[in-house]
């Protein structure tokens, strides 16, 4: 069985051990599901607008979507500081709040500059709920792997990637997550290619307030793992079980096991044989 704790409701001693009661909760939240197909006047897929400032029903006419407000956000952290970019070492420096902006933000923006349009980004997999997938994979389900995820706060929708980061301890995972790797994240830097892993801010289209982020892991078609690991945006490990309650709520399958909250605890990863198997299915064999 599941078993999630929701603090909000019930305090830190209370278990609900039931997927019903889960999405139960997940509908006292007031998650947000429209009966009204959503649409944009500017760009929208299969009827629905993935990106959305502002939203319209299929008569051209505004509403505006339900938002659970009773949610903790979470703005982009602060332990790190403020800096401004300093152009003569290429780096942020520490500075005042009064002159500076976030680090983090200073980093993808002035430092990186980072593509921070999600639209643009590729193995991106972005549910509504209510609605199936609108990336490559059809239906509400996530395929076997590692995934970072963002439940945005501005467009209520939960965007999914595919991990890219570099693994040197296990090889055939470094071999699988360069796959995945955008070609807009390379940069030349003192004679040599380096690569900016996708970041929770670019898969978040900016730095605005998040429901939640972190990892995910999928195996045998089951979200088995999902913790709150971003440092960008560094929410509390009670919003994984958010993010999951999200998943559930699509009949997205979830392992009976899963391993649900802070990510030090609850990792995301894959071992090098499970990378292996991955590999040798991409490469159809």
């Amino acid at each position: 069985m599941v078993s999630i704790s929701v603090p909000w409701f019930v305090g830190k001693m209370s278990l609900l051990r039931n997927v019903g009661t889960l999405f139960v909760i997940a509908m006292m939240w007031s998650m947000p599901v429209s009966a009204q197909t959503i649409c944009h006047q500017e760009w929208q897929v299969d009827g629905i607008c993935p990106a959305c400032t502002a939203f319209f029903d299929c008569a051209g006419t505004p509403f505006a979507p339900e938002v659970p407000h009773s949610i903790p956000l979470f703005g982009l952290s602060e332990k790190r500081g403020y800096c401004t970019f300093n152009d003569r070492a290429g780096q942020c420096v520490a500075s005042s709040s009064v002159d500076g902006e976030n680090c983090w933000q200073c980093d993808d923006h002035d430092r990186d500059h980072l593509n921070m349009d999600a639209r643009a980004l590729h193995f991106v997999e972005t549910f509504f709920a209510g609605q199936h997938s609108l990336g490559s994979d059809a239906g509400p389900h996530l395929s076997d792997g590692r995934w970072i995820y963002v439940y945005r706060h501005r467009d209520d929708a939960m965007w999914t990637r595919r991990y890219d980061r570099e693994d040197r301890t296990h090889p055939a995972c470094d071999a699988l997550y360069a796959r995945y790797r955008e070609q807009d994240n390379f940069r030349e830097r003192n004679g040599r290619r380096e690569y900016l892993h996708v970041r929770h801010s670019q898969l978040n289209s900016g730095w605005h307030e998040v429901y939640a982020a972190g990892e995910l892991r999928v195996w045998n078609g089951k979200i088995d793992a999902i913790n709150n690991e971003s440092g960008h945006f560094q929410p509390d490990p009670e919003a994984a079980h958010l993010a999951l309650a999200f998943f559930v709520e699509l009949g997205i399958p979830v392992a009976d096991d899963v391993h649900v909250g802070d990510y030090n605890t609850h990792s995301a990863t894959l071992t090098n044989e499970e990378c292996a198997v991955l590999l040798k299915r991409h490469d159809g064999l």
